[in-house]
């Protein structure tokens, strides 16, 4: 057995450091991708929390804002909201922005009953609403609510926040 040989054929070594090579170029460039994929989505959760936190702020001020005194018009609360739903158009995902633009016609539905009862009526006793129109003012207030309440549902889902979702606590009473 004399003519026998134990080593491999002599193109084998060039081809498999080749591939090596190789193996480790791409395993460096599909890394440097993802870290590079995680920065760029890290940055934008944070700018979408802003941007969300912003909207359910101006909502649970235009919330809190009673129908008397007129002084206290929605106006400033709804002016946000309307600048801050451009921005959904942007960076937030289809349905965060659905969810976002029904909310922005709740809060427009809301800002234009509380100015009908301001044209139409005065103030009760204790800046009370009319009786007549009592229950559809609470109407709209209650499908804002429930639009706002949507809309954090969708946030929370668009930023993969994990934990059960419990509200702060309820409206404030008329």
């Amino acid at each position: 057995m004399t003519g026998m040989n134990s080593t491999g054929p002599w193109w084998g070594t060039p081809v498999i450091t080749f591939a090596g090579v190789l193996l480790t170029l791409f395993s460096t460039m599909w890394i440097s991708f993802l870290s590079r994929r995680r920065e760029t989505a890290f940055r934008w959760a944070e700018v979408k929390r802003k941007l969300y936190n912003s909207f359910v702020q101006a909502c649970r001020e235009l919330e809190r804002t009673p129908v008397w005194p007129a002084e206290t018009g929605p106006g400033g609360p709804l002016d946000a909201i309307r600048d801050l739903a451009v921005e959904f158009e942007i960076i937030a995902p289809r349905r965060v922005t659905e969810r976002a633009s029904a909310t922005l016609a709740a809060a427009e539905r809301l800002v234009e009953h509380t100015a009908k009862i301001r044209t139409e009526s005065k103030p009760g006793h204790g800046h009370t609403i009319a009786e007549r129109f009592r229950d559809d003012h609470s109407k709209a207030l209650d499908h804002f609510s429930t639009a706002v309440r949507d809309l954090l549902h969708a946030v929370r889902a668009d930023l993969d926040v994990k934990a059960k979702f419990a509200p702060l606590a309820a409206r404030s009473p008329e």
